[in-house]
C-alpha cells in the first residue's frame, strides 16, 4: 500500500508520514538509561537482532524461497505448459 500511495500521491503521503511516522515507531515501554547501545561501537555480549517482535517473526518465507529458486520454478512452469499443450494437441480429432 505504501508503494501504491507513493506512486499516486507522493506529497500527501510524505506529509502524513512526517506528521505521524515518528510517533508510530515509539513504544510505551520506558528503556533503562544505562542500557548498552551500539551507537559508537558494538555491544559486548550475545546480542543479535531480537526483541519484542520475535513472537511475530517467522522462520520460513515462501517469497524468499520462490525468489531463491526462481529458475527451477520457471523451468517447471514451462515444462507444465508444454505438457498441457501436447496433451491438448493429442486430444484434438
Amino acid at each position: 500500500m505504501a508503494v501504491l500511495g507513493e506512486r499516486c500521491l507522493p506529497r500527501l503521503l510524505d506529509h502524513y508520514l512526517a506528521r505521524v511516522g515518528v510517533q508510530g515507531q515509539q513504544g510505551s515501554r520506558s528503556i533503562a538509561p544505562d542500557r548498552p547501545d551500539n551507537l559508537w561501537r558494538p555491544v559486548p555480549g550475545p546480542y543479535a537482532a531480537h526483541g519484542s517482535f520475535d513472537r511475530d517473526a517467522r522462520t520460513i518465507s515462501v517469497q524468499f524461497w520462490a525468489t531463491a529458486h526462481r529458475g527451477w520454478l520457471l523451468a517447471g512452469a514451462g515444462a507444465l505448459a508444454a505438457a498441457l499443450g501436447l496433451y491438448r494437441l493429442r486430444r484434438q480429432p
